[in-house]
């Protein structure tokens, strides 16, 4: 989703008839228009990472999950390990180099069209994962991140170069509609045995 380009033009036409003729006014409301996307924007775009912000998530989840077919869906929640000692350590401008380093790879995991991604919060990101023909798809979509990840290294500023650690929850979305809290729920309790048993790997519920 991207509402860093606008280009068009948007008229509003406003008809006036009577017995003998009938007017026209062709008016432009660009300007109107781009404002309100820039607001729409300021409202759903968290500004670091050009991602949704959480209440806007849960808005274009529920839409996407509406739209389409239920076929197989998840529910995945990450969680950037130790971004606080990256952020004590060599500061928040790199903190925030290494978010955005996190999130290019996160809008990896599958095609355009089969997943919505969030920044919930500093460290956190909320993945929909929708329209797969069934698990094992999905599964082999986290496996090849999680291999990815393994051999997509970052060079920190003491020059050591490693791997961006995240943990990952999953839980599987059975029906639609459901109560969102719920199934956030069952992917942070994934997420959780991910983090205090095997950091930088990914449970499902």
């Amino acid at each position: 989703i991207n509402f860093s380009k606008v280009n068009f033009m948007e008229r509003k036409i406003k008809i006036t008839e009577s017995k003998d003729f009938t007017i026209g006014v062709v008016q432009d409301v660009t300007d109107e228009m781009i404002e309100k996307l820039q607001i729409r924007r300021e409202r759903d775009i968290d500004p670091l990472t050009r991602l949704l912000n959480r209440r806007a998530f849960e808005s274009y989840m529920n839409q996407l999950l509406i739209k389409n077919p239920i076929k197989t869906s998840a529910l995945v929640m990450f969680d950037l390990d130790n971004l606080k000692l990256i952020n004590d350590t060599f500061g928040h401008k790199w903190g925030d180099f290494y978010i955005k380093e996190a999130v290019q790879r996160l809008n990896g995991i599958a095609k355009r069209h089969q997943m919505l991604l969030s920044r919930r919060s500093g460290d956190e990101f909320t993945l929909l994962l929708y329209g797969f023909n069934n698990k094992q798809e999905i599964i082999d979509c986290m496996d090849k991140f999680y291999a990815y990840l393994n051999e997509s290294l970052l060079r920190f500023p003491t020059g050591e170069i490693s791997k961006i650690s995240i943990s990952g929850g999953l839980t599987w979305i059975e029906k639609w509609p459901m109560d969102y809290e719920t199934i956030l729920h069952r992917a942070d309790e994934a997420l959780y045995i991910s983090k205090f048993n095997n950091k930088g790997s990914w449970t499902q519920e």
